[in-house]
């Protein structure tokens, strides 16, 4: 529901220790899983409790990218990227669910026309982020459409970058060794204010727009393959059932 739940569990007879972990309330139970634990002195000693920076500091990989400076905790999505608020509308546009996002883009073909729900309306060159049967997936809107599916998170541009450019990083292994630090086990977390919170890399005007020129050409390729081989599978049952 947007909400945000992490906790601190201090435990330990004989060696204490402070941990932190991911949690949520699933049935009215709580659940919890450690991401860190540290000796309660260091915990003190904390110049920033941020739990963020807890759990980047449980990846190995994640820690080696902020020490090097590849990416910076100062200069997040949210800094280049708005959240695409839910709106109380009359529209006759066209309606997705979390299935018709795809590696390629959205399939407009799989959208829906349904009356008196409370949309969020994408506009052409938003980026929709969603999980599909355990799998996280992202898209850049080609065209207007809505969503009351509250398993789609919706961002804007608004400085400059990109949704290719922001596809291709949360795709790539930079971001997914960020986005890992938000799954445990086979359980997302994923909220809209935590993904904003999410450093992303700086770039030149130039290197934006070859990204995007990148994105935009390999994903119409991908999406046409895509059509090619559903298109493939119905010739072959025709065939198979001779008709």
């Amino acid at each position: 529901g947007g909400n945000e739940y992490a906790y601190l569990r201090f435990a330990g007879e004989v060696v204490k220790t402070v941990s932190f972990g991911l949690s949520d309330f699933e049935d009215n139970a709580f659940r919890g899983v450690d991401q860190l634990s540290l000796p309660p002195e260091t915990f003190i000693e904390a110049d920033d409790w941020n739990y963020d920076l807890y759990a980047f500091n449980g990846s190995p990989s994640v820690q080696m990218l902020l020490s090097q400076n590849i990416v910076s905790p100062d200069f997040t999505l949210g800094n280049v990227f708005s959240d695409v608020p839910m709106e109380e509308i009359e529209t006759d546009l066209p309606r997705i669910s979390r299935e018709a996002v795809t590696d390629s883009g959205v399939r407009m073909d799989l959208a829906a026309y349904v009356q008196g729900e409370t949309p969020a309306v994408l506009a052409a060159g938003d980026l929709v982020l969603t999980t599909v049967e355990g799998h996280l997936r992202t898209a850049v809107v080609k065209e207007p459409c809505v969503t009351s599916d509250e398993g789609i998170l919706a961002f804007r541009p608004v400085a400059g970058y990109t949704a290719e450019y922001a596809k291709l990083y949360f795709d790539g292994k930079l971001g997914e060794l960020f986005l890992a630090t938000m799954k445990a086990g086979e359980h997302w977390y994923l909220t809209t204010s935590r993904l904003l919170r999410l450093p992303i890399p700086q770039a030149e005007k130039e290197t934006i727009e070859a990204l995007t020129r990148l994105c935009d050409d390999r994903t119409k390729a991908l999406a046409a393959a895509e059509a090619a081989w559903r298109e493939a599978k119905e010739e072959g049952v025709k065939m198979m059932v001779g008709k």
